[in-house]
């Protein structure tokens, strides 16, 4: 088992998760964030990943 480190940092407008492993360069992966911080978007060329909290409804 290959165990590694991760990093997180943010700003207004981006999530960087940077990973690392021993023996291999830093990974970094960018996601921007809407305002609510509910949706992460990642985009690389070719394919747009987006990750959302799982938000109910309140009910009244």
């Amino acid at each position: 088992m290959t165990r590694g480190n991760f990093a997180v940092t943010s700003n207004e407008t981006e999530v960087i998760i940077t990973t690392t492993v021993p023996d291999h360069e830093p990974n970094q992966e960018k996601y921007t964030r809407n305002d609510a911080f509910t949706e992460l978007t990642s985009t690389t060329p070719g394919f747009q990943t987006t990750y959302s909290k799982n938000i109910l409804p309140t009910t009244r």
